[in-house]
């Protein structure tokens, strides 16, 4: 860990009055609790390791660490902050919590008038918290973690072998008490916990018996050390501190880290220069902000279903004198998967006319050089025309029209030492294609800091080829290689305040990401951080209310493309489901086909 020392200030601030600095820490996943934090904070001289609120406020510093290894350095970083603290008195809590209006100035006066002086948790005796006119003592309890204020004199330094999630507060307090420190609650003093999605490091210990193993082996040590502490107690110290109330409704529930939707969040790995580069950009954005590309939904569009017109529209769309239909033949095959899937979704595949039409199209688009198929006749064999020709036979239940040797070699010729596939012998190498083949090496080395994947070892992460990626490792059972948290709040940003979703940063939301984007947030077991109701008016009002179908943005012209990955969508979030069926989220076909082709998939829940 790297930090800079105490004696290199980021940047000047004064003290004033101040008798408190309030000491906090957070990761720079949590900078979207800034703003909120900061309202609450002009009276406070210090806090650590934060933003300045705007340019004209000084007494609010932060102090930037840069971390190595898996798990977060909490202690670490509380004992930065202890280090520059300059006050006589210096209020220990968390980012997440929002001191009273009163807070500050009650503190003061109980520091100035008494000689005690205090804040806490659950051995706090709320029934007597809320009737209490006076401070009173109350007695340490097991797993005690109250948020404290205390001479700076006095305090000790946390234990830095606590890190990630796991007592690094509760050790605190066990070696106050074990130090002699008493413990006064001040009533009228109180904080308020900001809900929050749960924290990586809390993803871990819940998964992870090792970790909670270690954690408990840690704990048996600390204990050990603090009993033998408490017997060479020679001097009682005074601790003051203050209650604190917590509401906790929604800290399961991720619309907090959609406040601000465009701002990434670099995981803990991330280079310094980046970290530096993005606290530069998340402070220029509170201070200026920062419009977001988004689409707008015209009044007038539609706010349900228009299934009816979907059917038509499909079923039409193969017309021969179509100017779609003659300009889309290098498509052609991937159409006829986009449109039976569909149809078949609303149980309308009936629509489309004698499936042996299907078939031998099928057949004519088949090379039998290479082994693989093509979009249409005299076009290349490509893995993704393939792919959609199998998709299609099994839609069918017509597996016998596909050659399977030698479909098996055209795929297995394609793979290339690193583990990746070229679309076509030859060509272009990219992830879009990986969704079929045994390449886990290269997949996972195509995955980002934020937990996306790109489409090869170092491009930027996208929700298409995430989708792939996340398929793969599915069909695999690799998913545990995937930290679902971390993809899913990258995904979930993916939502813009329209409701519709885009496929990378700064991008305008299109209808298909609704699919690409929420299967793999459905393969990771983090379907519900996307708020879907927004996202199914979304693409409502993508629909054509004259011809049927949807476009990828309202007011744009429809496509059968569009029209299925939107219809998707509302499968996959359960919306509309006495109409379409359910969808399979790693194959984007009817479950029921899945099911009778005895494929099964796995999923984190």
């Amino acid at each position: 860990m790297e930090s800079k020392g105490s004696d290199q200030s980021c940047y000047e601030f004064y003290l004033a009055d101040s008798l408190v600095t309030l000491v906090a820490q957070l990761s720079i996943d949590r900078l979207h609790m800034i703003e909120k934090f900061m309202l609450r904070l002009r009276n406070f001289s210090h806090l650590h390791p934060i933003l300045k609120y705007s340019k004209g406020e000084k007494n609010i510093g932060y102090h930037v660490v840069y971390k190595e290894g898996s798990f977060y350095p909490v202690n670490y970083l509380r004992n930065v902050a202890l280090n520059e603290v300059e006050t006589d008195y210096v209020f220990l809590s968390d980012i997440d919590f929002l001191p009273g209006v009163e807070t500050y100035s009650s503190l003061c006066n109980v520091i100035r008038n008494s000689k005690e002086h205090a804040k806490g948790h659950s051995a706090t005796d709320y029934g007597k918290w809320r009737t209490a006119t006076s401070p009173y003592k109350i007695q340490w309890a097991e797993d005690f973690e109250p948020y404290i204020v205390v001479h700076k004199d006095l305090v000790p330094k946390y234990d830095t072998r606590f890190v990630g999630f796991g007592w690094n507060k509760v050790s605190y307090i066990l070696e106050l008490f074990a130090s002699g420190f008493d413990f006064i609650v001040l009533p009228n003093v109180f904080m308020v916990h900001m809900p929050h999605a749960p924290s990586l490091d809390i993803a871990r210990f819940r998964s992870s018996s090792s970790y909670r193993r270690c954690l408990n082996d840690l704990k048996k040590k600390f204990v050990k050390e603090i009993n033998l502490k408490i017997w060479n107690v020679t001097q009682k110290k005074q601790l003051y501190y203050t209650v604190l109330i917590v509401t906790q409704a929604a800290s399961q529930h991720t619309r907090s880290l959609l406040v601000h939707p465009d701002i990434a969040s670099p995981p803990f790995a991330a280079s310094q220069e980046d970290i530096f580069k993005f606290l530069g950009i998340f402070e220029s954005r509170l201070e200026m902000g920062v419009s977001t590309h988004d689409a707008k939904i015209p009044e007038n569009a539609p706010t349900s279903l228009l299934t009816d017109l979907h059917r038509q529209f499909v079923a039409g769309y193969s017309t021969k004198d179509n100017y779609e239909y003659v300009m889309s033949e290098f498509l052609r095959i991937n159409g006829i998967y986009w449109s039976v899937t569909l149809m078949d979704l609303i149980d309308a595949k009936e629509d489309l006319g004698d499936p042996q039409e299907v078939f031998s199209y099928i057949k004519e688009c088949f090379d039998p050089t290479s082994g693989g198929y093509r979009p249409a006749a005299n076009h290349d064999s490509h893995i993704l025309y393939t792919l959609s020709a199998i998709q299609i036979a099994a839609i069918y239940d017509s597996m016998d029209i596909i050659p399977k040797a030698q479909v098996t070699k055209f795929i297995s010729e394609l793979q290339q030492a690193d583990g990746s596939f070229w679309g076509i012998n030859g060509l272009k190498k990219t992830l879009v294609f990986i969704l079929c083949h045994k390449a886990f090496k290269y997949v996972i080395s195509c995955m980002n800091f934020d937990g996306g994947f790109g489409t090869r070892p170092g491009s930027e992460s996208h929700a298409g080829n995430t989708y792939c990626c996340t398929g793969f490792l599915s069909l695999t059972d690799n998913l545990h290689r995937i930290d679902a948290d971390i993809l899913g709040r990258w995904l979930a940003e993916r939502q813009l305040p329209s409701g519709g979703v885009n496929g990378r940063p700064q991008k305008l939301p299109d209808v298909c990401y609704s699919w690409w984007v929420l299967a793999s947030l459905s393969i990771i077991g983090r379907l519900h951080w996307i708020d879907k109701k927004a996202l199914s008016n979304f693409i409502y009002a993508c629909q054509d209310s004259e011809t049927g179908g949807i476009s990828d943005r309202p007011g744009d012209y429809p496509d059968p493309f569009h029209t299925l990955f939107g219809m998707a969508g509302l499968s996959l979030m359960g919306i509309d489901k006495n109409i379409i069926k359910e969808v399979n989220p790693v194959f984007c076909m009817p479950q029921s086909v899945i099911d009778k082709c005895g494929i099964s998939i796995k999923t984190i829940v």
